[in-house]
């Protein structure tokens, strides 16, 4: 399994891999910082999953729907600091299969991920 952290936070993408692998040992987990790297990851090496934050991003639905067309059946989990649920109906009517907040315990993210992986 291939699994992509999209953050602008070191700290948060390092925090999220720690708790993917103890999930997931042996997933290839690559990290991006920004828009401009996410796509060239993307676009070169594909994923299983992508775990992103989207509300960092100045029009965050947009580049969601702009990856949701290119990646239809992509497994995306977007995460942000801001109230779920206006940013959940936001980003999920854009594309993502779910939101979380970035404060969630880590057993709630692992519990989202398995079941976007799912299909669920």
């Amino acid at each position: 399994m291939h699994i992509l952290i999209a953050d602008q936070f070191e700290n948060i993408r390092k925090g999220i891999k720690r708790i993917l692998l103890e999930e997931f040992p042996s997933a290839r987990i690559d990290e991006a910082a920004d828009w401009t790297e996410l796509e060239s990851k993307i676009g070169v090496n594909g994923c299983n999953l992508l775990v992103a934050d989207f509300t960092a991003l100045n029009n965050g639905a947009d580049e969601l729907q702009q990856l949701r067309r290119r990646f239809p059946a992509l497994p995306i989990v977007a995460m942000g600091i801001h109230s779920a649920e206006y940013y959940a109906r936001t980003l999920v009517k854009a594309g993502a299969n779910d939101y979380l907040r970035k404060d969630i315990a880590p057993e709630e993210l692992v519990k989202t991920v398995n079941r976007v992986l799912s299909g669920g």
